[in-house]
């Protein structure tokens, strides 16, 4: 939608990705060790140097959308000096998703990660209905928080290779679990 930062493979997914967005408290600042592309029509995003983009933070009047494709091993990492807060959806596609923040959305948006998810710290995620679609594993806590009756689906198992110190989810709305959780 507008506003929305939109981020996307330009090589097709053929290309191995380590994608990092990272908060500094007045940008996002999205970088690639390989080659990047950011897809927004967001005015004042800049190109910075080493496969790297800046954009204004009070520009992404939206949600956050990634699709690396996920043809090839592609990772993004979430990172930064506060937890990520958006008005829009949240979608983010890739093999791995390293949440070393929390996330969060408004009330009546969701969030979908779709990927393994890996916690690099404990992390708070909000929104409507919140989705993972795959494994959730990290030496961390993991609170999720729903909104206005929303849905929280863990499709895959959570700590089938690191346990996570805890996982919490709020009474709200409903709980669906489709792996094992140890």
């Amino acid at each position: 939608g507008d506003g929305d930062l939109v981020i996307t493979d330009i090589n097709g997914g053929v290309s191995d990705d380590n994608l990092t967005i990272e908060d500094d408290g007045t940008y996002y600042i999205i970088t690639d060790t390989g080659s990047l592309a950011v897809t927004s029509n967001i005015a004042g995003a800049e190109t910075l140097a080493g496969n790297s983009v800046r954009v204004l933070k009070a520009s992404v009047t939206g949600g956050l959308i990634v699709d690396t494709l996920a043809n090839a091993a592609d990772s993004v990492t979430l990172q930064g000096t506060g937890a990520f807060v958006f008005a829009g959806d949240v979608s983010i596609d890739a093999e791995t998703i390293n949440l070393n923040q929390s996330l969060s959305t408004a009330a009546d948006k969701d969030i979908t990660f779709t990927g393994a998810v890996s916690l690099g710290t404990d992390a708070t995620v909000s929104g409507n209905d919140v989705s993972f679609s795959s494994t959730i594993d990290g030496a961390h806590s993991l609170t999720v928080d729903t909104s206005n009756n929303g849905t929280t689906t863990f499709s895959g198992a959570i700590g089938s290779i690191t346990d996570l110190t805890a996982i919490t989810t709020n009474a709200d709305g409903t709980l669906s679990i489709g792996g094992d959780i140890t």
